[in-house]
């Protein structure tokens, strides 16, 4: 009983101490601004973004995750085409780079849980855009995220009435949830071919409520990178190769590698090698220039990948106030 107890408090408490979300994602690129804020106001148009995964299907208690996000510019560049008198030639007309500033926001929702653990947060991004050339822009962002982490052991049934010994009573009585605030930054470079970014968390970190679970283990992330680029072969036709990143406080990183062709801007197909031994393949569409939905598959080459059926994600995409029938930068 001691041992089971034990292993219980291990896996709890490896999850209070990642206390800095971070979504385990087939489609990383879809939502960039939980890792790295500085995305966060990159497209012109409002996005708003629905994601549901199922990881390790067919295991018991296996996690579930949902996580929604909303990015939207607050303060947007002067566009001469719709808030000026019609000139006959835009482009000589020179804008100051004050005036050529965007100030991007995000809001993230998430939950996820796994067994007897839950974990329920958002967070809210801030970031700057700045014009560096009339094609390069340099972003830096800011992130406060909020989340709190629980466990339930009501869901796990021990034989002969195992429950009523002293140790379990007292795991039980001693709290069971866990809140964190942290802050996190980011920047980016880019343009509408290639980008590249690094973000750290956290930059601060503050307990809200304590748990009694022993909180001795360090955090688990240190940062993120990221770096992408397009390349147009024809109208319709393009490939976007990445690599995304998490940087680990040991020094290490696990780094995902991500390749993706987009066929008449209207669908996609992309592949992932992840170095944690598994691998993605997913595809999209774009039903619309506003909505779009993409699906992916993630199994894992791994001992452990005898004991599930592989992991699947479905994201929902809205693309608000696409008048200009824009399709998504690089990412």
């Amino acid at each position: 009983m001691r041992r089971v107890l034990l292993i219980i408090i291990f896996i709890l408490t490896a999850a209070f101490v990642r206390a800095q979300y971070v979504p385990n994602s087939g489609q990383a690129f879809q939502f960039s601004s939980m890792f790295n804020p500085a995305f966060s106001g990159v497209d012109e148009v409002t996005t708003i973004r629905l994601g549901y995964g199922y990881r390790w299907a067919g295991f018991a208690g296996a996690p579930k995750s949902i996580n929604l996000s909303y990015n939207t510019r607050i303060i947007k560049p002067l566009d001469l085409s719709t808030n000026s008198i019609r000139l006959s030639n835009l482009s000589a007309v020179k804008i100051p780079k004050s005036k050529q500033i965007a100030v991007g926001l995000g809001i993230n929702v998430f939950q996820t849980t796994y067994g007897p653990v839950e974990t329920v947060g958002g967070s809210i991004n801030l970031a700057m855009h700045y014009p560096l050339s009339k094609k390069v822009k340099f972003a830096a962002g800011l992130t406060m995220l909020v989340e709190n982490t629980k466990f339930d052991l009501s869901k796990i049934t021990f034989r002969n009435d195992e429950s009523n010994t002293d140790y379990y009573k007292s795991l039980v009585a001693n709290g069971s949830s866990k809140a964190n605030l942290n802050l996190r930054g980011g920047f980016l470079l880019y343009t509408p071919r290639f980008y590249i970014g690094v973000s750290y968390f956290p930059l601060f970190e503050t307990s809200i409520q304590n748990a009694s679970i022993d909180e001795s283990n360090p955090r688990v992330y240190s940062g993120s990178v990221q770096a992408g680029y397009s390349i147009v072969f024809s109208p319709d036709f393009t490939v976007k190769p990445s690599i995304s990143g998490l940087l680990i406080t040991n020094g290490g990183v696990n780094l995902d590698y991500n390749v993706k062709a987009y066929i008449q801007k209207s669908s996609w197909v992309g592949i992932s090698y992840r170095d944690i031994k598994a691998a993605v393949i997913s595809v999209g569409f774009n039903i619309s220039y506003l909505f779009s939905a993409s699906y992916a598959y993630e199994r894992s080459f791994g001992k452990f990948h005898t004991f599930n059926d592989g992991s699947h994600e479905l994201v929902l995409s809205l693309r608000l106030n696409n008048f200009k029938k824009q399709a998504p930068y690089t990412w």
